[in-house]
Protein backbone atom coordinates (compact mmCIF):
# COMPACT_ATOMS: atom_id res chain seq x y z
CA UNK A 1 0.00 0.00 0.00
CA UNK A 2 1.69 3.21 -0.64
CA UNK A 3 1.96 6.17 2.15
CA UNK A 4 -0.20 9.26 1.59
CA UNK A 5 2.45 12.05 0.46
CA UNK A 6 1.75 15.14 2.92
CA UNK A 7 -0.35 18.35 1.86
CA UNK A 8 -1.89 15.71 -1.01
CA UNK A 9 -5.77 16.23 -1.02
CA UNK A 10 -7.67 13.49 -0.24
CA UNK A 11 -9.56 12.10 -3.47
CA UNK A 12 -12.85 11.00 -1.55
CA UNK A 13 -13.05 13.96 0.60
CA UNK A 14 -12.29 16.20 -2.66
CA UNK A 15 -14.98 14.02 -4.61
CA UNK A 16 -17.88 14.24 -1.97
CA UNK A 17 -16.91 17.69 -1.43
CA UNK A 18 -18.16 18.88 -4.93
CA UNK A 19 -21.10 16.31 -4.90
CA UNK A 20 -22.36 18.07 -1.53
CA UNK A 21 -22.46 20.85 -3.88
CA UNK A 22 -24.25 19.68 -6.25
CA UNK A 23 -26.63 18.49 -4.10
CA UNK A 24 -27.05 21.79 -3.18
CA UNK A 25 -27.89 23.03 -6.54
CA UNK A 26 -30.15 20.12 -7.00
CA UNK A 27 -31.92 21.68 -3.63
CA UNK A 28 -32.06 24.74 -4.92
CA UNK A 29 -33.39 23.98 -8.73
CA UNK A 30 -36.07 22.15 -7.09
CA UNK A 31 -37.01 25.14 -4.90
CA UNK A 32 -37.05 27.01 -7.62
CA UNK A 33 -38.66 24.62 -9.57
CA UNK A 34 -41.68 23.72 -6.92
CA UNK A 35 -42.23 27.00 -5.74
CA UNK A 36 -41.24 25.90 -2.31
CA UNK A 37 -39.52 28.01 -0.07
CA UNK A 38 -39.46 31.30 -2.62
CA UNK A 39 -40.76 33.22 -0.09
CA UNK A 40 -37.61 33.88 1.08
CA UNK A 41 -36.26 36.85 -1.11
CA UNK A 42 -32.61 35.63 0.39
CA UNK A 43 -32.62 32.38 -1.24
CA UNK A 44 -34.87 33.24 -4.12
CA UNK A 45 -32.20 34.70 -6.48
CA UNK A 46 -30.13 31.51 -6.29
CA UNK A 47 -33.41 28.93 -6.58
CA UNK A 48 -34.21 30.55 -10.17
CA UNK A 49 -30.47 30.79 -11.34
CA UNK A 50 -30.41 26.94 -10.64
CA UNK A 51 -33.30 26.51 -12.65
CA UNK A 52 -32.24 28.73 -15.46
CA UNK A 53 -29.28 27.39 -15.26
CA UNK A 54 -29.83 23.68 -15.67
CA UNK A 55 -32.21 24.53 -18.36
CA UNK A 56 -30.74 26.79 -19.89
CA UNK A 57 -26.63 26.49 -20.69
CA UNK A 58 -25.57 24.38 -17.79
CA UNK A 59 -22.30 26.46 -17.63
CA UNK A 60 -22.81 26.68 -13.24
CA UNK A 61 -24.02 22.79 -13.07
CA UNK A 62 -20.85 22.01 -15.35
CA UNK A 63 -18.11 23.94 -13.05
CA UNK A 64 -19.39 21.90 -10.03
CA UNK A 65 -19.28 18.51 -12.22
CA UNK A 66 -16.08 19.17 -13.48
CA UNK A 67 -13.67 18.74 -10.07
CA UNK A 68 -15.31 15.74 -9.31
CA UNK A 69 -15.39 14.25 -12.67
CA UNK A 70 -18.87 14.00 -13.36
CA UNK A 71 -20.72 14.43 -16.67
CA UNK A 72 -22.98 17.55 -16.80
CA UNK A 73 -25.26 16.08 -18.82
CA UNK A 74 -26.16 12.95 -16.83
CA UNK A 75 -26.53 14.82 -13.66
CA UNK A 76 -28.88 17.04 -15.30
CA UNK A 77 -31.02 14.10 -16.27
CA UNK A 78 -30.62 13.07 -12.59
CA UNK A 79 -31.75 16.17 -11.35
CA UNK A 80 -34.74 17.05 -13.97
CA UNK A 81 -35.81 13.27 -12.73
CA UNK A 82 -35.50 14.42 -9.02
CA UNK A 83 -37.77 17.79 -9.91
CA UNK A 84 -40.72 15.61 -11.35
CA UNK A 85 -40.62 13.87 -7.86
CA UNK A 86 -40.11 16.79 -6.16
CA UNK A 87 -42.98 18.71 -7.96
CA UNK A 88 -45.29 15.66 -7.73
CA UNK A 89 -44.67 15.54 -3.82
CA UNK A 90 -45.17 19.58 -3.48
CA UNK A 91 -48.60 19.11 -4.99
CA UNK A 92 -49.41 15.86 -2.71
CA UNK A 93 -48.68 18.38 0.32
CA UNK A 94 -45.76 16.43 1.19
CA UNK A 95 -42.96 18.75 1.40
CA UNK A 96 -40.01 18.46 -1.22
CA UNK A 97 -38.07 15.10 -1.30
CA UNK A 98 -34.77 14.40 0.63
CA UNK A 99 -31.67 14.24 -1.32
CA UNK A 100 -29.17 11.80 0.39
CA UNK A 101 -25.59 12.56 -0.15
CA UNK A 102 -21.78 12.01 0.83
CA UNK A 103 -22.45 12.11 4.48
CA UNK A 104 -25.75 10.15 4.70
CA UNK A 105 -23.83 6.92 3.84
CA UNK A 106 -22.32 6.49 7.43
CA UNK A 107 -24.66 8.71 9.31
CA UNK A 108 -27.97 7.84 8.01
CA UNK A 109 -28.74 11.20 7.19
CA UNK A 110 -29.91 13.33 4.05
CA UNK A 111 -30.36 16.64 2.86
CA UNK A 112 -33.88 18.21 2.97
CA UNK A 113 -34.31 19.72 -0.26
Amino acid sequence: MQEKRPNTPDLEAFQALWISAIIVYARDAAAGWTGAGVGKPAAKKAYLEAVEDLFGDRQQLARLCRPAGMDVDVVAAAIMWHLEIAEAQVAAGKGLPLLRGPEAENTGRGVQV
